[in-house]
């Protein structure tokens, strides 16, 4: 405004932006927009150990299964030699009991659909361990997002 009182020039708006722009000072005294801090709440938690997610993982000819706390993002995980739903059987509650006290709430684990995890939804053996199964939804997409997150 104190260049307008006293000077003219043509296109002297542009100019000015340009200068301003790149001037350290002026930028750093410019107010951010508020839109830019978007702030969300959601329900804490129930519980460590109660959420899970797990999915088979193949790499160099090996099945690793995968196992992921939903709340903390913890990840275990093991070799199996085959996916027969036996052999994961075995492999989840091994995983599972080291992060799941036996004398607390019902841990669900959500996994895909496939056939070899659909088969351990009713499993006597892990139900007397409070350990149920949650069968992903089969057009879904992106049916099992936790525990496929990629961060290694």
């Amino acid at each position: 405004m104190v260049i307008q009182r006293h000077f003219f020039a043509l296109d002297m708006s542009a100019a000015i932006t340009r200068v301003s722009d790149s001037c350290h000072t002026c930028a750093s005294l410019k107010k951010f927009p508020t839109s830019l801090t978007s702030q969300t709440s959601k329900n804490p938690p129930e519980g460590l150990g109660v959420s899970f997610a797990a999915d088979i993982i193949r790499r160099n000819r090996q099945f690793i299964l995968l196992l992921r706390e939903c709340t903390t993002s913890y990840i275990t995980s093991c070799l199996v030699p085959d996916e027969k739903s036996d052999t994961l059987r075995d492999a989840l509650t091994r995983l599972v009991v080291g992060l799941h006290p036996l004398s607390g709430p019902q841990a669900v684990i959500r996994v895909d659909p496939a056939a070899r995890f659909v088969s351990l939804k009713n499993t006597n053996a892990l139900q007397h361990l409070g350990i149920s199964i949650e069968v992903g939804r089969i057009k879904n997409t992106n049916k099992n997002p936790v525990a496929e997150r990629n961060q290694y």
